[in-house]
């Protein structure tokens, strides 16, 4: 047995809610037949807005990760300047 407690599934009522701000982000690692790993992350409507090749698996996950931190501190920027703005 592990030392890992595992949690109990919540009720659909109690489970957080995603909010409207929130993003989805859809993404896919895949090999390619050339040995490399071909990742994608999706954007809203379901078409790639980023991709490349990586080496490796992990690789091409670190890639995606550091595409999402991107887009969020991006988004999160943008944010801040309308704030800004508004108490000007």
């Amino acid at each position: 047995m592990t030392s890992q407690a595992r949690r109990a599934p919540r009720p659909a009522a109690t489970r957080s809610k995603i909010a409207a701000d929130d993003v989805v982000v859809r993404f896919t690692v895949s090999p390619t037949p050339a040995g490399h790993w071909l990742w994608q992350v999706f954007d809203h409507d379901g078409q790639p807005c980023v991709q490349g090749l990586a080496a490796s698996r992990k690789h091409a996950a670190a890639l995606i990760i550091h595409e999402l931190l991107r887009s969020r501190s991006a988004a999160a920027a943008l944010a801040a300047e309308k704030l800004s703005a508004k108490a000007a």
